[in-house]
């Protein structure tokens, strides 16, 4: 093969390849999944208090 003709082939599978790149990541774009609300309601075992805090900024006159 001649260089032309290589460096056709190499620019058709430059191409390919990025089409498929963008085909890929419109595909697995998170923004793209649809997505469906659901309620969940907590029981009182499920909720748990693992720190507590107080601050306190005394005031002067």
């Amino acid at each position: 093969e001649d260089i032309e003709e290589i460096q056709k082939d190499l620019a058709e599978l430059q191409a390919e390849a990025e089409r498929e790149v963008a085909e890929l990541a419109q595909r697995l774009d998170p923004l793209n999944e649809e997505l469906a609300k659901t309620e969940v309601r907590p029981r009182r075992t499920d909720i748990e208090v693992r720190l507590l805090g107080l601050a306190w900024v005394p005031r002067r006159g």
